[in-house]
């Protein structure tokens, strides 16, 4: 099956209904702007929680009206569906055992990564895969690339010093440099514009007219320019992985090769006009820094331009299978990082000026590398039952502080209250069970995704290579369970099936009301 080919499948009052609440879930929504960060997470968080109430009363509505509108495909049922509510028992039972039993449940301030939160993507992620319809997916990457598009440029509206929102400068004075746009920290927002990437993608692959592949094709680049200004490198290993991935898939064209160089040329053309405009003394926001600093370069920026366009042209008069030259490359690539890693951390070979990217020692990736240390340490002195169910959602910052903080901030500088890794956070709050469950979800969905819809795999790719070095959120998460869900689902119309299965991920909210009646009294 092509990228550009779509499954049909058969409208149902209900799974319409979920379709539209998961669409309205993962659109760029600028709430709450009076107040970034944390009340904006604590937004994403409230906004999570209301869509999946009304989709689970509109389904009960649409079932007690039309009980048969509930008749699913074979196939929307299979193992994988399991991943993602026993990812949720282990931090049920981990909240079982936790000494803070309101962190496990709602995460730390500012967070919001507990249990409640796991819940709801997980009931938001069963809605979706057993009751939406697969016409939902195209409608949804349409309006994240909208999303992505509109929240890129208003980044670099906030790059160059101005602020129609007014949002940051009035409200964070001296420290407005972290935030651009409406998606809070720097390192949310880079990962959104990662997220939406995929979905750009596919409308321009799909696109029918030459001026709707134009456009889709600017949104994109305006996407990926905003990585530029999003200041972390962690977006960029994103970006790598995910063009790796499709790069090395059979389906891919030697025409849709040169639409994403294009996209690929706009992004090294908004570099070098960034690098002169900062040359010639113009004012930003954020001082760029190591991968982003690079490509603004200008020398840089126009050998980046030159190969673009290079690789376009090239696309667009000959005909090639490109994965042919991209899996051996890509092996190629996976080895030589292998040996740059393993020869100065291992064999204590310097590799000169970029010693400070391969070698894994104290102060690699901004100090996560000794905050890793001492996490994997705590591990291996907790009880065997916590080794296998965790310490409870968001209790890294228990096992850290007050404990380790004098020593992190010897380290590092800083005090640390996430492990920046989520698959070792998983490993420590949701135990080795948990750390399973996850990775086996990220892995079997992406495989899944493959077959039927490629680009929510890309999305799930891209978010696997976020989370080794980012944290949970509501900002992001989310959008990776739903992605998930539409990755899951068969390429034919599903017939007859069970309807209620999404009770397991509401169930999982139980702890809430146990913690009820202590809201008046206690804090986040």
């Amino acid at each position: 099956m092509r990228f550009s080919s779509l499954p049909a499948a058969r409208h149902r009052p209900a799974a319409l209904f979920a379709g539209m609440w998961a669409c309205a879930l993962c659109v760029w929504v600028p709430l709450y702007l009076r107040n970034m960060y944390l009340d904006l997470v604590h937004a994403k968080f409230d906004l999570l929680a209301g869509f999946v109430g009304l989709g689970a009363i509109g389904l009960a509505a649409c079932f007690a009206l039309r009980p048969r509108a509930f008749a699913l495909q074979p196939g929307r049922l299979s193992a994988s569906i399991l991943c993602a509510p026993l990812l949720c028992g282990c931090y049920l039972a981990a909240w079982a055992m936790s000494d803070n039993r309101w962190t496990a449940l709602w995460g730390l301030n500012g967070r919001r990564a507990g249990l409640a939160l796991f819940a709801l993507c997980t009931a938001a992620y069963l809605i979706v895969r057993l009751f939406c319809p697969g016409e939902a997916w195209p409608a949804l990457t349409v309006l994240l690339t909208a999303a992505g598009a509109l929240a890129a440029a208003l980044g670099w509206l906030n790059f160059w010093m101005l602020d129609p929102l007014g949002s940051y400068y009035c409200t964070l004075p001296g420290t407005g440099d972290l935030y651009l746009s409406t998606l809070g920290n720097l390192n949310f927002f880079a990962g959104f514009l990662c997220l939406c990437f995929p979905s750009a993608l596919r409308c321009v692959f799909t696109a029918r007219s030459r001026a709707g592949r134009g456009l889709a094709g600017a949104a994109g680049a305006v996407i990926l320019s905003g990585l530029i200004i999003a200041n972390t490198d962690t977006a960029w290993v994103a970006l790598g992985a995910m063009l790796a991935l499709l790069c090395c898939d059979r389906r891919l064209t030697a025409a849709q090769l040169g639409l994403v160089s294009r996209m690929g040329a706009g992004v090294c053309a908004a570099a070098l006009a960034t690098g002169l405009a900062l040359a010639g003394g113009a004012t930003s926001r954020v001082v760029l820094r190591t991968g982003s600093a690079l490509l603004t370069r200008p020398p840089v920026a126009l050998a980046g331009l030159a190969v673009t366009l290079a690789v376009a042209a090239v696309c667009a008069a000959r005909t090639f299978a490109p994965w042919r030259l991209f899996r051996p490359l890509g092996i190629a690539a996976v080895a030589l990082l292998a040996v740059g890693f393993a020869l100065p951390s291992l064999f204590g070979v310097s590799l000169g000026p970029l010693n400070g990217a391969f070698w894994l020692k104290s102060g690699w990736g901004s100090s996560r590398w000794d905050v890793w240390g001492v996490l994997w340490q705590q591990y291996r002195e907790l009880p065997p039952l916590q080794k296998l169910f965790g310490v409870g959602a968001d209790g890294v910052n228990a096992l850290l502080n007050p404990r380790h903080t004098t020593t992190l901030i010897v380290l590092t500088g800083e005090v640390f209250d996430s492990a920046h890794n989520e698959y070792l956070q998983h490993l420590v709050c949701g135990g080795a069970l948990g750390a399973a469950c996850w990775v086996a979800f990220l892995v079997w969905h992406i495989l899944q995704g493959m077959r039927a819809r490629p680009f929510a795999a890309l999305t799930l790719a891209g978010y696997g290579a976020l989370a080794l070095f980012s944290i949970t959120s509501p900002m992001l998460l989310p959008l990776c369970f739903v992605a998930a869900a539409f990755a899951a689902m068969p390429p034919v119309p599903p017939q007859k099936g069970a309807w209620a299965c999404f009770a397991p991920g509401l169930l999982l909210l139980f702890p809430a009301l146990v913690l009820a009646n202590q809201v008046e009294t206690l804090t986040l």
